[in-house]
């Protein structure tokens, strides 16, 4: 796991709650329309992926784990 020091070569400033929330919310819409599909033919897949990111993008805004990202 690296350290935005160990990244970037310096500290990094906090990612914007105002960048965040725009993805999260664009995320969100994104996962009711996939779900919105028959179960048989949902995409699991980029579910999964669309989850991980809504979960990406609130950890960045909540400052939680936030070297975690780069594991």
């Amino acid at each position: 796991m690296l350290t935005n020091l160990e990244l970037y070569g310096r500290d990094m400033p906090p990612v914007s709650a105002t960048v965040c929330n725009f993805r999260i919310e664009v995320l969100k819409e994104r996962l009711e329309e996939l779900m919105s599909a028959h179960y048989m033919n949902r995409d699991n897949n980029t579910i999964a992926i669309v989850v991980k990111g809504i979960n990406f993008w609130t950890k960045l805004k909540n400052g939680d784990d936030e070297d975690e990202i780069y594991s």
